[in-house]
């Protein structure tokens, strides 16, 4: 109670929430596990004490995230209040490509693995609680904003195959057809309810004033329309559930907008 009493009359006189953190020991707590978390890693795999950068922001609260950070590669972790041991997230250029449990045991190894040795992310497969999402095959192979389009894709399949839109199996039947002349490599693909935007997005979301073109689904059409640069709007009405050579025109020239 009395470094209780002491840390509020101590705020309340303006001490920085650093001084307290340093003078009182229940002070966030969240941000000691994690600095203590990534200290024993360095104590057992000493090369990451000069290989990385590291620092812990607040996302609320005492709710805490530590980044740890070489080069184009970096490393999430935090814990989400319902484990003993936080979770880390392994980044490819911001990308999320894997994830594990950052338990004591084996954290260290794999931060050295992801950030001095740079080692692939399916190196990691087989380990206890890791998970290797698709798009680090495209990291791998060098071609990771191509991998995110893909993906991009691949969750808009997921999104109507689980949904109940009465549109659902003319909407993936369409966008099978434009997969099939390999917009899915050029394109972001994202979805608002049940309309598709396709974008020159290199992540999700659009910039103010981004080209995109619409699709919107009912049970026997899509509504195509563009949002280019100098050219009005116009509805394509298509009832064929293959793009249409007026469609593939105007996603020819979405394709040629740069990467956003």
């Amino acid at each position: 109670m009395t470094d209780t009493v002491g840390a509020i009359v101590r705020w309340m006189e303006g001490a920085p929430l650093d001084e307290l953190f340093r003078d009182f020991e229940f002070v966030e707590q969240d941000r000691r596990r994690l600095e203590s978390r990534l200290q024993d890693a360095i104590a057992r795999h000493p090369s990451l004490e000069t290989a990385v950068k590291w620092n812990v922001r607040r996302v609320g609260c005492d709710l805490h995230e530590l980044v740890i950070l070489a080069g184009d590669r970096d490393v999430q972790v935090k814990f989400d209040g319902r484990n003993e041991d936080p979770d880390m997230y392994l980044r490819w250029d911001g990308c999320e490509v894997a994830r594990a449990r950052a338990v004591p045991s084996q954290f260290g190894l794999m931060l050295a693995g992801w950030l001095v040795d740079r080692v692939p992310p399916t190196e990691f497969r087989g380990r206890p609680n890791v998970v290797i999402h698709p798009v680090a095959a495209y990291y791998e192979q060098g071609r990771g904003v191509e991998g995110e389009l893909v993906v991009s894709w691949d969750q808009l399949e997921v999104f109507y195959e689980s949904s109940q839109f009465p549109q659902s199996a003319f909407a993936l039947r369409y966008i099978a057809s434009l997969r099939r002349i390999g917009f899915d490599a050029s394109l972001r693909a994202g979805q608002s309810l049940s309309r598709t935007i396709l974008s020159r997005s290199w992540r999700h979301g659009l910039n103010e004033n981004q080209a995109f073109v619409m699709l919107d689904f009912k049970t026997d059409r899509v509504i195509v329309t563009g949002y280019l640069a100098n050219e009005n709007p116009r509805p394509l009405v298509c009832h064929d559930p293959e793009a249409s050579p007026g469609v593939i025109s105007l996603l020819r020239k979405l394709e040629s907008c740069p990467l956003d």
